[in-house]
């Protein structure tokens, strides 16, 4: 059975090389300058993550390491053009790899990186010019390891118990502030209140009292108001109301008659000054005036139908010279055909009717 495997490729002089381990010691063997550290380098580097791109094969663009363990397989990939690590955990690709080891691949390996001073440490891998560990630490530094080693469970316990007891603390705090926020608040409106009524124990004992007999002047003007007299008066007001608004309305029919009248007196005056002139023209003249128009109507009239009558004349003179006018001309187109006939007979000498010569008596 194998537990663990691991494939190579193009790191340092590494071309290709797989590699299966089984429990127990494995090793290593081979002639100087043929890639056995090149080996325990790639597995290092692809547990922790290893930085820089110069252990890349010349002719490579990129390096990997894939290793198999325990059910499960890191792929670590490193560019040489962008420098940078990929890891693929069990066909799961990681996009967030920072400089530093991946816990995924701690917890699988069960290699995790140890802090001593702020200083990280792979405890599982001894190159061969290291120095023995921690022999070379002060004894703080051990001291710091070790407590960190062997108390790492406990310490955690601790912290998770203490996380627990502050966040219950915080809890209690955010209560207890909500609680002294809302005394506060409390607090201030009370001491509001008691300035209210320090302002009010200043207050001047005459203006009280001056208060006090408004008061009562307030009273006996209610209970006037309420006294049943008020409502009679109330009632005569509404009466008194109503015929003052009758009031108002005959006022406004009187203005509208008056002003009817005042056109009527305008227009007697008109009428009064027409029969003024009527009454100072004389009778006798308009008679007389009036005889004259009634001849000159007469004579008008016969003028009139002397005209008509020359109209009639004119117009029927007009007609005869008209018809005149188409006499002569009907007696023109006479003589021309008779002319014509005349130049047509000469040329005959024997009458092509009755036989006889044209030239005798009788004919022409």
């Amino acid at each position: 059975m194998v537990d663990l495997k691991v494939e190579i490729k193009n790191y340092q002089v590494i071309k290709n090389a797989e590699l299966n381990f089984v429990p127990g010691i494995n090793a290593i063997v081979g002639a100087t300058n043929n890639g056995k550290s090149s080996i325990i380098r790639a597995i290092r580097g692809a547990i922790n993550n290893q930085g820089g791109s110069s252990f890349i094969n010349y002719d490579a663009d990129e390096a990997s390491v894939s290793i198999t363990f325990n059910g499960h397989k890191i792929v670590w990939t490193k560019s040489k053009k962008q420098g940078k690590s990929a890891y693929t955990i069990d066909g799961k690709k990681l996009t967030k790899i920072g400089q530093t080891q991946l816990p995924e691949v701690a917890e699988i390996m069960n290699m995790p990186e140890v802090e001593v001073n702020n200083d990280r440490h792979q405890i599982n891998f001894w190159r061969q010019m290291d120095r023995p560990f921690l022999i070379d630490k002060t004894p703080y530094q051990l001291f710091d390891f070790i407590s960190k080693s062997k108390e790492q469970e406990l310490i955690t316990g601790l912290k998770d118990i203490t996380e627990g007891q502050l966040k219950t603390t915080n809890k209690s705090l955010d209560v207890n502030f909500a609680a002294v926020n809302s005394t506060t608040n409390e607090i201030v409106k009370l001491k509001s209140e008691v300035e209210e009524l320090e302002k009010f124990n200043n207050f001047n004992l005459a203006k009280l009292e001056k208060l006090l007999e408004f008061d009562d002047k307030i009273d006996k003007a209610l209970s006037l108001i309420n006294n049943p007299a008020i409502e009679t008066y109330k009632k005569q007001a509404v009466k008194l109301a109503y015929k003052v608004d009758n009031l108002k309305e005959l006022v406004s029919s009187i203005n509208d008659s008056l002003i009817i009248l005042k056109q009527l007196d305008d227009k007697v005056k008109v009428i009064t000054d027409a029969d003024k002139t009527i009454s100072s023209i004389n009778i006798d003249k308009l008679k007389t005036s009036s005889e004259k128009a009634e001849n000159l109507l007469v004579s008008f009239d016969a003028l009139n139908k002397e005209y008509q009558k020359i109209v009639t004349l004119i117009n029927e003179t007009n007609t005869t010279t008209i018809k005149c006018t188409e006499l002569e001309l009907n007696i023109s187109t006479c003589k021309h055909a008779i002319s014509q006939i005349t130049e047509e007979l000469n040329l005959f000498e024997v009458c092509p009717l009755c036989g006889n010569h044209l030239k005798q008596e009788g004919h022409i």
